[in-house]
């Protein structure tokens, strides 16, 4: 993991989700980028991905 992404651990990750819910990864890019980690959405999905989240909608909605 480059150094860029280690203050973006699991946790931080998890806790934004639940905080607010559905987001999409242009607006994780954005918070990430609020954090000084400057992203493509591609790596942001691959991210999520590789911890078991999603950023998908779920069903219904």
């Amino acid at each position: 993991m480059s150094q860029a992404y280690r203050g973006l651990d699991n946790v931080s990750i998890r806790e934004r989700l639940a905080r607010n819910g559905e987001l999409t990864l242009d607006e994780l890019c954005v918070d990430f980028a609020g954090r000084g980690v400057i992203v493509h959405r591609s790596s942001v999905g691959r991210l999520l991905h590789r911890l078991g989240l999603s950023h998908k909608k779920p069903d219904g909605k």
